[in-house]
């Protein structure tokens, strides 16, 4: 199992990264990270979720969005976080289930969409692909934050 903490940088381990560093079209990871029965359990009772709405074809599934947990995680292998960071949007795509009652290898690729800035406000739009370790997608995650200047 791995937990969120493990694969995220600390905002005081290094230098934040700021709106000029982050360049479009760059690539981020590969970052692995394990999801197993126990980690959704406990992701599931700490997040109030309703497990019984995540049932496909009698099985059950963890909630999908427990991989957001790991989203910045993989920014982050690339980019350190600036303290004042604040998302500002964020879309999912679910493609496939992750079986609850299963350990689930999955790595996560990023892309570096977009920067722009509006009204002296700076923002980075960018990707985060999941799959499992097999290669079967997951999820795709889009994430836009504001970069504080």
């Amino acid at each position: 199992m791995t937990r969120p903490a493990e694969v995220r940088a600390r905002e005081d381990a290094r230098t934040g990264a700021r709106f000029e560093d982050y360049v479009v079209g760059e690539r981020i990871g590969p970052l692995h990270f394990t999801l197993d029965p126990a980690f959704v359990e406990e992701y599931i009772e700490a997040a109030g979720v309703d497990a019984s709405l995540y049932r496909i074809d009698a099985r059950d599934a963890a909630p999908p969005q427990v991989l957001t947990l790991f989203l910045m995680g993989t920014l982050h292998q690339r980019y350190a976080p600036l303290p004042g960071t604040v998302m500002a949007g964020l879309t999912m795509e679910f493609h496939a289930p992750i079986w609850r009652n299963e350990s689930t290898g999955i790595v996560s690729e990023g892309e570096i969409l977009a920067k722009e800035s509006r009204h002296g406000r700076h923002y980075v739009t960018w990707r985060a692909d999941y799959r499992r370790e097999a290669g079967d997608r997951l999820a795709t995650i889009t994430n836009i934050f504001m970069v504080p200047s």
